[in-house]
């Protein structure tokens, strides 16, 4: 049987703890990115679609 001091388990801990959390930021800001890309998209479509809304109503003038 392999025998751990605590020391060593402690620092093992945090550097997972560590990895957690950075992996944990890396997916929040992604999720964020994609967030701020659908809203412009979104933002984009509904400009173009406010655009035809207008052409139509010049047609109809």
């Amino acid at each position: 049987v392999c025998y751990t001091p605590e020391a060593l388990d402690i620092k093992l801990c945090i550097r997972l703890q560590t990895i957690i959390a950075q992996a944990l930021f890396i997916i929040v800001s992604i999720c964020i990115r994609m967030q701020k890309i659908f809203r412009v998209t979104s933002g984009l479509r509904k400009i173009t679609s406010d655009d035809k809304h207008w052409v139509n109503y010049d047609n109809f003038s």
